[in-house]
């Protein structure tokens, strides 16, 4: 009798092994977006656990990113090639454990805001979580004109050794273009060194000729000198929420044009809860988040929704989710009655960001740095066919 109960479990185990997950049934739809394409890497060290973003709106062509727990609380304006050029603190603020970005539009001001998601809660401890909100600031950073986002996310062409899909590899990273530059100017000074060395100069190739030139005290000229500033603590509006069944880990959330709602998507639960809430918010005022339903993911780790509502993206670490044809439902009603599919994705270390860019032709994923693997930014151009409407 245990011999055949034994028989029995390991069958068991063995049929659950070979089942597909819930998300790996979710069919894939190639059509709507190119695949993805390296933009640039993060060269910052400081920005190795990125875990939200979110597209400027205005500086459009550039992003804001912050860290994961523990990190500085502070954003980051990067732009489509991953380049950090500037450092937005938050005056009395702790990053305890940030997870997430958003936007939402005033519709009486129509100023641009920021929303901070200390979302984060991997114990299940903590008796609320907290957005913050900050009017969007603008820089003093270059324009990028469409046209020259247009050039840059250019979909890689085929190869034409094999004609295969495999894109061409992608321009060099800024690092190695560096690298070359500092190959060149050596080999520049040795070719000057021997011409005087031709012309008789017997000391041509002393080690202090050949030494690159020692930048000046105050550091080297740079157009792109990093932008810091600073918004006070009177200007950052806090908004409590708690859960109405308990402590719960999130790291994603969207904030609705249509309902004008905050939607919350938890994580861990082997079916994640979908919870909301009313906007706007009131500041420092205690608020009660509504549960919705619960919806067939796993560990969703980033969220991001079209400007006009009509089509909302969901990652976990494997895998893209799109949602298209809302048709004027509400957020959970289109959520339990229109199937999504997944978008083809090549995981990343460990990928928690996603979100749209802010003239919607295109959405942007971005890691964490893990195993030494610097993040990269890739982008996903939306094809000419696919319209954002209802």
């Amino acid at each position: 009798m245990k011999k055949i109960s034994a028989i029995v479990l390991i069958i068991t185990l063995l049929v659950s092994c070979s089942q597909p997950s819930a998300q790996e049934t979710i069919y894939v739809n190639s059509s709507y977006f190119e695949p993805q394409k390296a933009m640039g890497t993060i060269a910052n060290p400081k920005l190795d656990e990125i875990s939200g973003i979110i597209a400027s709106r205005t500086m459009p062509g550039y992003y804001w990113v912050h860290n994961d727990s523990g990190g500085e609380a502070a954003l980051y304006l990067i732009n489509e090639q991953a380049q950090h050029l500037a450092t937005l603190t938050l005056e009395g603020l702790k990053n305890r454990d940030w997870e997430e970005l958003g936007y939402y539009q005033d519709s009486v001001s129509r100023k641009s805001y920021l929303y901070i998601g200390e979302i984060g809660d991997n114990a299940a401890k903590h008796k609320q979580i907290t957005l913050y909100r900050i009017e969007e600031p603008t820089l003093s950073v270059p324009l990028i004109s469409p046209k020259e986002l247009e050039n840059a996310r250019k979909p890689a062409k085929a190869s034409k050794k094999n004609n295969t899909e495999f894109p061409e590899p992608q321009a060099l990273t800024e690092e190695l273009q560096k690298d070359l530059a500092k190959i060149e100017a050596a080999r520049k000074r040795f070719d000057e060194a021997m011409q005087k060395f031709e012309k008789g100069d017997t000391g041509a190739f002393k080690a202090e000729n050949l030494r690159p030139e020692e930048e000046e005290e105050q550091g080297p000229k740079n157009t792109n000198q990093l932008i810091q500033q600073h918004i006070k603590a009177a200007n950052i509006e806090r908004y409590h929420l708690t859960y109405p069944d308990g402590a719960r880990d999130a790291e994603a959330f969207v904030l609705d044009p249509i309902d004008k709602k905050l939607y919350l998507f938890t994580k861990r639960e082997k079916s994640i809860r979908l919870y909301s809430c009313p906007l706007p918010f009131k500041n420092q005022q205690q608020h009660t988040l509504v549960f919705e339903q619960e919806l067939p993911f796993h560990k969703i780790v980033g969220a991001d929704i079209s400007v006009n509502g009509y089509i909302l993206l969901l990652k976990d670490y494997d895998n893209i989710y799109c949602y298209k044809d809302r048709n004027n439902r509400s957020l959970p009603q289109w959520l339990k009655n229109e199937p999504p599919f997944r978008i083809p994705y090549m995981p990343e270390p460990q990928g928690e960001s996603i979100a749209w860019s802010a003239d919607q032709d295109a959405f942007v994923t971005l890691s964490e740095q893990k195993d030494g693997v610097t993040p990269v930014l890739y982008l996903f151009l939306r094809r000419n066919a696919v319209t954002l409407t209802p």
